[in-house]
């Protein structure tokens, strides 16, 4: 086996977003996953 030649880390950020907009956060039954980064990488 040869060694690497490329190494990647990071990480995988996801935005969830509610599929019933409008209701508290305890009675919200689905969300969305939306794969993305950091909404405020600064």
């Amino acid at each position: 086996m040869t060694s690497p030649q490329v190494i990647c880390a990071g990480e995988m950020l996801f935005d969830r977003l509610s599929n019933q907009p409008g209701k508290p956060l305890e009675q919200v039954e689905s969300w969305t996953d939306y794969p993305g980064g950091a909404p405020a990488n600064t």
